[in-house]
């Protein structure tokens, strides 16, 4: 029989320093010109962020709610937002037009994406909304990592 191994834990350090990693492993793959897994691992760099976002939530004196912490558990960035009380930032984001715009390329990534064949064209799109220097989706996630 199989030894069990139990679940792993991250902390908001960890998970910034995962998010990093899928942004520059996506970036290298990008530059390779293997979009479907650049574009696979920017989406995954969004979500770790958005759960580093979350971890500033939990309070060391107190056991959450088990509900909510369950629903940590998802890949949905749309979900995460919510999870993270960013909604509202978003909202207020979309007055600006690039961010509006790089919001709605980011936001249709699912992990379902490891099973499809990424183009050129999507990938860059999501490359740039994601990683932007102004009005990226990341750079403005990290902005609220604390």
């Amino acid at each position: 029989m199989a030894k069990q191994v139990p679940p792993r834990h991250f902390g908001a350090t960890e998970l910034r320093t995962l998010a990093e990693m899928r942004r520059s492993e996506a970036l290298a793959l990008y530059e390779k010109d293997l979009f479907s897994g650049a574009y696979y691992l920017a989406g995954y760099a969004i979500e770790l962020a958005l759960k580093a976002c979350i971890c500033r939530m939990f309070n060391a004196e107190a056991i959450p709610d088990k509900g909510f912490v369950n629903s940590i558990y998802t890949h949905r960035l749309t979900d995460l937002i919510e999870i993270a009380n960013m909604k509202k930032l978003v909202e207020n984001n979309k007055k600006d037009t690039t961010f509006e715009a790089f919001w709605g390329v980011v936001v249709n990534w699912s992990s379902e994406a490891r099973y499809e064949i990424i183009t050129q064209k999507q990938c860059a799109a999501m490359i740039a909304a994601a990683f932007h220097e102004k009005g990226g989706i990341y750079p403005w996630i990290k902005s609220h990592w604390n």
